[in-house]
């Protein structure tokens, strides 16, 4: 599960964190609420994220040198991959990627 990746980077972090989240049904969401309490999060079940849109809204406002993490299908890292790359080149600053992928 990607999330199992992204939670121990949540909690070692002391800055600026958001977790975007989307799940195909929400049974693990409700198993890991205890987990996520304090997390500023957007969860999106059933229904996949822009992930594009997203990256365009957060690194546009950021004012020190983000680092965005993924964690998921393939598919899913190269669309944030590709989004990271163009943003951050025509932003004219850096962005740093973590990229957890993992397959079935």
């Amino acid at each position: 599960m990607g999330i199992t990746t992204v939670l121990p980077i949540l909690r070692a972090h002391t800055g600026r964190a958001k977790l975007y989240w989307g799940l195909r049904e929400g049974s693990l969401l409700r198993a890991l609420e205890s987990e996520l309490r304090g997390v500023h999060m957007t969860v999106s079940v059933g229904r996949r994220l822009d992930v594009k849109e997203i990256l365009e809204k957060e690194l546009e406002v950021l004012p020190e040198d983000p680092a965005v993490v993924v964690s998921g299908p393939g598919a899913m890292s190269d669309e944030v991959r590709a989004a990271v790359c163009e943003i951050s080149a025509r932003l004219g600053r850096p962005v740093t990627l973590v990229d957890e992928a993992f397959s079935w």
